[in-house]
């Protein structure tokens, strides 16, 4: 593409970051995030009614919140609009009428503009600004490359993520990618595809009921150390940058015009050697655990294998197998053995607030996991998406053995995952007090 052609306009769900300043927020974005300016264009009061800059690989839009045509004061001093861009002037406008017959409240009518396409912006119930235009005439949508459909992700927070879902399906004809992730009852994370384009939606998760939040989500290969230069720009941090319990590091920051971002990294699935082999019959002695909140499951294995530390200590270790979890539910609560697998014929003195627990003899999928033990739900979502992929309807309990534990970074960990049509034993589930 020669360097006076405009660049491709992408169908998906665009960004764009309405402030008191756009000249200001570019100069920002350049600084913290390596954002590259393509236009800016002003009114005859010099406001900006359009830039682009190109951030992490694809377009972002910034605005002047004070130009006359994007709605002045009716807007919040700093907000995220998100686009839904069309070829043609008809499906815009149906669009349009659409949303308001469906609760949403214009804030600037769709019509035509004096830069020579439709423009409008509606609000929905929930508080997320619409904006809906056509692209330039003779200009076509072109499929947005799925290399960097995760490079720039709109990250919506509401009150009620899932009636939500509902409304965008009917509403804006999108569809649902991927599990709906939940915990006690509200939605961590879910995605759905509008215009071609992800969306990624997650109920607030404290506070009081509020408008919907957005954040620009920014995946990239490096998020902890952008997360410094963002600082050092002026910037804010959120939620700090780090790896989070559910095996992804993540995080949020905000500039100084109060527009938050979330910087995260790919999961690291691994190129698991994902094998289909029986599972032997095992007994496994330990503390079984009940818990409700995922960010505690961790602290609650370590308190468990605590205990059977306490117990190995006057014991001869040589006398029993090797450490292990059983997960008995994979549901809300999440139940699970944390043990020592127990030899054949071995029957020690058990504490009163142990059990023994069975689990094996049956059909799995299994792969060694090889990392700390933070690490392990990567090759958990690996076995999983295996599993999905390939038809094969899985069971429980599942199990965790830790083969070894030195060094931390290159201890090894089994995971096994019985298979529904595996023939399990009988017993396979049966506790012990």
């Amino acid at each position: 593409m020669s360097s006076s052609e405009p660049p491709p306009v992408y169908q998906r769900v665009m960004f764009e970051l309405l402030t008191k300043s756009s000249e200001d927020e570019m100069k920002f974005l350049t600084e913290a995030l390596g954002a590259k300016e393509e236009c800016m264009y002003r009114d005859k009061k010099e406001k900006v009614i359009h830039a682009a800059a190109v951030l992490n690989g694809t377009q972002m839009m910034l605005a002047d919140r004070d130009a006359e045509i994007m709605g002045g004061s009716q807007f919040p001093e700093a907000c995220v609009r998100l686009w839904l861009q069309y070829e043609d002037d008809s499906a815009c406008l149906a669009m349009e009428k659409k949303m308001l017959e469906n609760g949403c409240t214009s804030m600037v009518k769709v019509e035509d503009q004096y830069w020579g396409s439709k423009f409008g912006c509606v609000k929905d119930s929930m508080g997320v600004f619409w904006c809906l235009g056509t692209v330039s005439k003779g200009r076509k949508l072109q499929p947005y490359p799925k290399a960097l459909e995760r490079n720039h992700m709109p990250e919506v927070a509401v009150n009620d993520a899932e009636s939500y879902l509902a409304w965008l399906e009917k509403v804006l004809d999108a569809k649902k990618a991927g599990e709906v992730h939940k915990m006690n009852g509200k939605v961590m994370h879910a995605e759905i595809k509008i215009n071609d384009g992800l969306l990624a939606i997650h109920d607030h998760q404290e506070g009081d009921p509020r408008d919907a939040e957005i954040c620009v989500a920014l995946q990239m290969c490096n998020a902890i150390e952008t997360s410094k230069q963002f600082v050092k720009a002026g910037g804010t941090v959120v939620m700090e940058v780090k790896k989070q319990f559910w095996d992804q590091v993540y995080g949020r920051v905000k500039d100084k015009h109060g527009i938050q971002f979330a910087l995260c990294e790919a999961f690291l699935i691994p190129e698991a050697n994902i094998a289909e082999e029986s599972m032997p019959s095992m007994k496994v002695m330990g503390v079984t655990i009940e818990e409700s909140s995922f960010p505690e499951i961790p602290k609650k294995m370590k308190g468990g294998l605590d205990l059977v530390d306490a117990y190995l200590k006057d014991k001869n270790e040589k006398d029993f197998g090797k450490k292990a979890t059983v997960w008995h539910s994979n549901g809300k609560p999440m139940k699970f053995t944390v043990g020592v697998i127990l030899k054949e014929g071995q029957q020690p003195t058990k504490p009163d607030n142990f059990a023994i627990v069975e689990a094996g003899g049956c059909n799995s999928l299994t792969v060694v996991h090889t990392g700390p033990p933070d690490s392990v739900p990567s090759s958990w979502k690996a076995i999983f998406g295996h599993a999905k992929n390939n038809n094969l309807k899985t069971s429980m309990p599942s199990m965790e053995i830790y083969e070894s534990s030195a060094p931390v970074e290159e201890s090894q960990t089994r995971l096994y995952v019985p298979l529904e049509n595996g023939e399990p034993s009988p017993k396979k589930q049966k506790t012990s007090a």
